[in-house]
């Protein structure tokens, strides 16, 4: 996902360019259009990345979601590589047919059996890296006996409050 986050900004660029250099050669628009286009192509281009990395941090997370949302976006990508077989200057071409080739190839790995098991394994566990999972709404709120006063908890250790249920034992709610 990294290498296609790259691929995005370096299309953006190049495409702007390319496209830049063709309005300007037929010189059918003003130079204010013609310089609109190129900002426009390099901000496309790294919107595309910013997505393309979006999805790696999510998916890296094991959000579920990510792994769809990347699926949708591999289809709208898939339409810009149509439209570019067609319309777009060569370099660019190029370019859109190695990006999908790497969004197919992680689209690919995504949707293996391994990473199903790791996005299952991360909502098993009700985590993502060690942040735990919010509790239910509408679960009471669970409040133990405060400390003792002039009670202080040992350096460097949160307080206590309450007692944590015995082995076997549930919990008051």
């Amino acid at each position: 996902m990294y290498a296609g986050a790259a691929l995005s900004a370096v299309y953006g660029i190049a495409y702007g360019v390319a496209a830049h250099a063709n309005l300007v050669a037929n010189a059918t628009h003003s130079g204010t259009y013609d310089t609109g286009f190129l900002i426009g192509a390099i901000i496309e281009g790294f919107i595309q990345s910013g997505l393309w990395l979006w999805m790696s941090w999510k998916t890296t997370a094991g959000r579920n979601w990510a792994r769809v949302l990347s699926t949708v976006f591999f289809g709208l990508l898939s339409l810009q590589f149509i439209a570019a077989l067609f319309v777009q200057p060569p370099v660019s071409k190029a370019i859109v047919v190695v990006q999908w080739i790497v969004a197919l190839t992680a689209l690919i790995l995504l949707w293996q059996r391994e990473s199903s098991q790791f996005f299952t394994a991360a909502k098993q566990a009700g985590q993502v890296y060690g942040v735990p999972q919010q509790p239910q709404y509408g679960a009471p709120p669970q409040y133990g006996a405060p400390p003792q006063y002039g009670q202080q908890p040992p350096y460097g250790q949160p307080p206590q409050y309450g007692v944590p249920p015995q082995q076997g034992q549930q919990p008051p709610y």
